[in-house]
């Protein structure tokens, strides 16, 4: 059996990852099974399909939950199967829909677990990880940086103009410096003027959390990283009035940067 990753669904050809976040071209991130039959079983895809990722979460992303069929018997073994989850109680978002051209994505995603060791909340738990946000504050000392420490756990804040990120130009994505969770792409990013790194929205609401500060005698929203719980920084309603009209604005401290 081979695996590859990579997007359908859409109109666009050739669409890179930064398009196909930007949810212009139609396609859903998808991973692309070649098997054998004699040794595997389209039924038994189908039961690991459902045990890696939560079917009932709705979503109009690139992340939404679908299946594309490649025949009839496939579309029929998959149609039941969806049929029995939900007599079984299961709340179900999948979509059923037939094959469309698969674009296979940018190198950097092929086998991207075993390259980097991060993977989603689901997969982790699936193998057994414990929950990062229950890690006691002695591992992230041991972890990350003494600045990133300051920053990421108690929630400091580096000075302007003197992060890492703030003038990068380049193409790609940000990630947790902590626990290397998607974050931020880089056409998402935009010149606000304030000397930290700003986007106008997130790779996906499913990435980040928000909480209020009171802090600093205002009230803000603050940005933590939904896998770890680490400090990112802060979201403001002065963005872009052309796009989402939000600026996240993001210590540099708190990412990294995977060039595309």
């Amino acid at each position: 059996m081979e695996t590859e990753v990579g997007y359908s669904g859409g109109e666009s050809a050739d669409p890179t990852y930064s398009q196909v976040c930007s949810g212009k071209t139609g396609h859903t991130e998808v991973v692309k099974v070649s098997f054998d039959s004699s040794k595997v079983t389209y039924t038994e895809l189908l039961k690991l399909f459902w045990s890696l990722h939560n079917p009932g979460q709705k979503s109009e992303s690139q992340y939404k939950s679908v299946i594309f069929y490649s025949t009839p018997d496939q579309k029929e073994e998959a149609f039941t199967s969806i049929e029995e989850l939900k007599e079984a109680g299961v709340d179900i978002a999948t979509d059923l829909l037939p094959a469309k051209v698969f674009h296979k994505a940018e190198e950097y995603h092929q086998q991207y677990y075993e390259k980097s060791g991060h993977c989603s909340d689901s997969a982790q738990k699936k193998q057994g990880s414990d929950d990062l946000k229950s890690r006691p504050e002695e591992f992230w000392k041991k972890k990350l940086t003494s600045e990133q420490f300051r920053v990421l756990r108690q929630k400091g804040t580096e000075k302007a103009f003197t992060g890492k990120y703030w003038n990068n130009k380049e193409s790609g994505r940000y990630l947790c410096a902590a626990c290397g969770n998607e974050l931020f792409l880089s056409a998402n990013k935009f010149e606000s003027g304030t000397g930290w790194p700003s986007f106008d929205r997130p790779v996906n609401n499913e990435s980040i959390e928000y909480h209020e500060d009171g802090s600093w005698f205002t009230t803000r929203t603050e940005v933590t990283c939904r896998k770890c719980g680490s400090h990112l920084g802060h979201v403001f309603d002065d963005g872009p009035k052309n796009t989402t009209g939000k600026r996240y604005c993001i210590n540099s401290v708190s990412l990294d940067f995977e060039k595309e």
